[in-house]
């Protein structure tokens, strides 16, 4: 799979689900197709930046939140940050 930065129109570029994806125990890893790819740091920053990133920020910070590993009030900053963040993606 070839990446390519985002203005050359490929599909694969920053698509979290395609760089990212869940595995078979629902954990997220980066494909083995990407390992090769120069552009793989680039591209999983730019799909961790988009709006899909974000849910993914999102959940986990609840699961962080659900073992006891952060408290109520960074859980609540921090996903009021990401909702910010998601609603600026969505205004531009």
């Amino acid at each position: 799979m070839k990446h390519k930065d985002s203005s050359s129109g490929s599909s694969c570029f920053g698509s979290l689900d395609i760089v990212f994806p869940v595995d078979e125990s629902g954990f997220r890893t980066i494909a083995n197709s990407c390992f090769s790819c120069t552009h793989l740091k680039a591209c999983l920053q730019k799909a961790m930046q988009g709006e899909e990133g974000l849910r993914f920020n999102e959940e986990r910070i609840d699961r962080a939140y659900r073992h006891g590993l952060i408290g109520a009030f960074r859980r609540w900053s921090e996903k009021k940050h990401i909702r910010r963040k998601i609603e600026e993606l969505k205004r531009k």
